[in-house]
Parts: C-alpha cells; sequence; structure tokens
C-alpha cells in the first residue's frame, strides 16, 4: 500500500502495522473510535477502515494523529529507517519562532510558528519553553533527530548562547545542537558564508561585519540603546510624531489620524496601555508610517529616512574598516517587504556596495548551518528547500 506525500512523492508502508499501531495507541489513551474520530473532526467509519488496513489516513491526518497520541509518526507507521538524516532548523525572532523539520534529500517535513524566543525579550525560562515546544513537536513525526540548529535573537548577550545550549543538551542528549544569534541564519542565506556584512531590520535591528567567520556586531543594543534602524523605532517614532501633532509642537501629519485608529483613542489617553505593551506591538505602528508615506505625509517620509540612516551608517562602517568586501545581505521584515525602505537604504550605502535581500526565510539559514553541523551536503537542501516550503505558506 502507497501511502501518498504532500510533495507529490510516494513511500511504501506496511498499511496493517499502521492500522494495528493506530489502535493499540488510541486504546493506550482510553478512547474509543467515536471519541477519537471527534477529535480528528471526521466519521467513526472511517478510523474503523485505518484499523481495519482497509485505508490509510493522509499525512495532514497522520500529523494530527501523532499529536492526539503523544507518538511519533515513525512509530505510527512502524518506520525505524537511519537511511536519511532528519533536521531541525529553527530561526528565533522578537516576534516570532520558527521551526522546520526536514531531511538531509532537502525536504520539508513540517513547519510551525511560535511566539517569539529573544530572551532578552521573554525571560531564559519562556525562552526555553517556546524552543521545547517547537522541538517536541517536530520530533512527534520524526523521533530520530540527527541535529538542531538554533539561530535566535539575543543569543550573542551574556552568556546566553551557553545557557540555552546546555538546557537542549540535558533534554535532548543524543542530538547534535549549535546555538548561534540568528545573523547567522541570515548569513547562510546569502552568497558568501566568509566575507560578507549581515543586516537584520525587523523588530530589532544589528549589523555584522562577517570576516572568515569572525563576527563583529554593530548595534543590535536593544530598542533602549540603539538609534534606530528598526520597527520599534519606526513605530515609536510615528507614535511621537502624532502626540507632536496633536499637542501643536509638531508639523501636522496623517499619521496622527492613523496612529490614533489603531488606538482606538488618543495618544495621551493611551499612555498607560502603550506602556504596558512590548516592542513588538510598538513595531505594529510602523505599517502606518508606510501607509502615510504612500499617500504623500513629509513626517512619515523624514521618518524612514532617518531609520535608514541609522542601518546605513553601521553598514558603510563595517565596509571602511574591515576587509569584508562590498557583499551585504539582509533580512528581517522592514527590508524583506517594503521595497521603499531598501530604496532608501541604497541610496544612503557607498555606491559600489551590493545591498542582497535573498527570497529564503531567515530559517532557511538555520537549515543550511544545521547541514554544515552535522556534515550534510547542503545542496539538496538548496535546489528543494523552497518548493516543500512554499506548501507550508
Amino acid at each position: 500500500m502507497k501511502l501518498e506525500k504532500r510533495d507529490g512523492g510516494c513511500e511504501v508502508f506496511d498499511i496493517m502495522t499502521m492500522a494495528e499501531n493506530i489502535k493499540t495507541y488510541r486504546n493506550k489513551r482510553g478512547l474509543n473510535q467515536y471519541e477519537f474520530a471527534e477529535k480528528l473532526g471526521i466519521s467513526p467509519q472511517a478510523v474503523s477502515k485505518w484499523e481495519c488496513g482497509q485505508s490509510c489516513p493522509s499525512i495532514e491526518n497522520l500529523c494530527v494523529i501523532s499529536e492526539i497520541l503523544d507518538v511519533s509518526i515513525d512509530t505510527l507507521i512502524g518506520e525505524n529507517s537511519d537511511s536519511e538524516k532528519m533536521m531541525i532548523g529553527i530561526d528565533g525572532g522578537g516576534t516570532k519562532t520558527e521551526f522546520v523539520l526536514f531531511s538531509e534529500s532537502g525536504r520539508i517535513l513540517k513547519r510551525i510558528v511560535l511566539d517569539g524566543c529573544n530572551p532578552n525579550t521573554v525571560g531564559m525560562e519562556e525562552a526555553m519553553n517556546i524552543l521545547q515546544l517547537g522541538i517536541d513537536t517536530l520530533m512527534k513525526i520524526k523521533g530520530k533527530i540527527s541535529g538542531i540548529f538554533v539561530g535566535a535573537a539575543g543569543l550573542d548577550s551574556g552568556n546566553n548562547t551557553s545557557k540555552i545550549k546546555k538546557m537542549l543538551k540535558e533534554k535532548y542528549p543524543k542530538v547534535k545542537i549549535q546555538c548561534e544569534n540568528d545573523i547567522y541564519n541570515v548569513i547562510a542565506c546569502g552568497k558568501n558564508l566568509d566575507r560578507c556584512v549581515a543586516a537584520i531590520s525587523g523588530t530589532g535591528m544589528i549589523i555584522y561585519a562577517n570576516q572568515n567567520g569572525n563576527l563583529k556586531h554593530f548595534g543590535g543594543r536593544g530598542y533602549l540603546l540603539d538609534k534606530g534602524g528598526s520597527g520599534y523605532h519606526i513605530g515609536r517614532d510615528a507614535i511621537c510624531a502624532a502626540q507632536d501633532a496633536r499637542d501643536g509642537i509638531g508639523e501636522h501629519t496623517i499619521l496622527t489620524d492613523l496612529v490614533e485608529e489603531k488606538l482606538g483613542n488618543t495618544v495621551w489617553e493611551s499612555i498607560q496601555d502603550i506602556y504596558s505593551k512590548n516592542q513588538s506591538y510598538i513595531a505594529s505602528f510602523t505599517p502606518c508610517v508606510f501607509l502615510a508615506y504612500e499617500n504623500g505625509d513629509k513626517i512619515a517620509e523624514q521618518i524612514l529616512k532617518n531609520n535608514a540612516a541609522c542601518l546605513a551608517e553601521l553598514i558603510n562602517f563595517a565596509v571602511d574598516h574591515y576587509d569584508i568586501g562590498k557583499y551585504v545581505v539582509a533580512s528581517g521584515g522592514i527590508l524583506k517587504q517594503k521595497p521603499a525602505f531598501r530604496e532608501m537604504l541604497k541610496e544612503m550605502l557607498h555606491p559600489d556596495i551590493e545591498l542582497d535581500v535573498p527570497d529564503y526565510p531567515p530559517v532557511y539559514g538555520a537549515c543550511i548551518m544545521c547541514c554544515l553541523l552535522c556534515g550534510v551536503d547542503t545542496k539538496p537542501v538548496k535546489e528543494r528547500f523552497m518548493m516543500s516550503y512554499d506548501s507550508y505558506q
């Protein structure tokens, strides 16, 4: 019996073994067929056919079954082959953490997205909770994992990297684990792993000079200490400009209406609420600035130029003072999703600098780094990653 896979391929499984395993683990969970079917959102007759070997569940249903029964898909289908290495790439930011389970042949088996895991923002305990939840969820699908690469914001602060790695090694002692700042994910998305500038502008910002793996960072000190260049700073500037206009000390701007519409009140009346929220909430006002800019608002334009200038200053400095070439690989929501901001940045960079914003998501870079960690050829991942990834969007 062939079980069709999502990407059009198929693998051969013993359907009777899978049927027996589903029945066995359902009974272990104390569920009858009717209760099990209700959790799956299907008919009891479908469950009965599975357990009699008359039909088999889809890959999507197998993923849900593995979660309900708390057992890996490998175990359900009786598949214990070690022929292909399975790995996990993780990209953790201030707003979200993305996990990808993939094979050495470049197939993505599962992608999940959870809350941000920057330990400087959410705390070390919550960061670990998020990482473990994501990893455990993926390991239910493939019980044997060769390697895990975590590229997450905030890991280059203090001893965060060693703390995270130590806790993960205790939890998953048989798995190769590497933890680094999320800039490694960005670098691995680019054309040159050895010499480049790497830039992130999302909720936060940071610039790195990468000289043969020796990294020197600029910025990235956090929302309280960086001068600008991030979604947080653009959102903050929008709120300030709206209040300045409302107070009469600043020029008129349509940002006032846009910001207060999002707040549901005036800025002044929302101060307490604003201070009770996190950086991601402030960054969520960034679209107001781009909308105002598109409608010809000069204050919005100046906010964007000021923040682009903060990034350009650091990138130009890195190129001028380090032997890293003229190639800049960039990522983060502000640079990837906002062409107007990219163009402003390009105009402020030295004319011979190449600014590259790859289409790959940063988690692709984490997967490339995981291949290197496990001694796996990166070519299949480079060739097949996006074909599989797009089906999970």
